[in-house]
């Protein structure tokens, strides 16, 4: 996989984390507690893996 593709995707998985957990953190009576707690877990995890990606796709810059 190249540098682009790997940085679009891991923008793309960031993306996704980041609306579940929002979702997650918004109160509401129609989930229960637990759920949401899962959300915003599953959520922050997707957020740091898309950024891993991200970061990861920089080329290495050595002086």
């Amino acid at each position: 996989m190249g540098n682009q593709q790997k940085a679009v995707l891991g923008a793309w998985i960031q993306a996704i984390g980041t609306v579940i957990a929002a979702i997650g953190s918004t109160p509401t009576t129609h989930l229960p507690q637990k759920l949401l707690q899962d959300l915003n877990l599953i959520g922050n995890v997707l957020q740091g893996t898309g950024n891993a990606l991200m970061a990861d796709s920089i080329p290495n810059l050595t002086p």
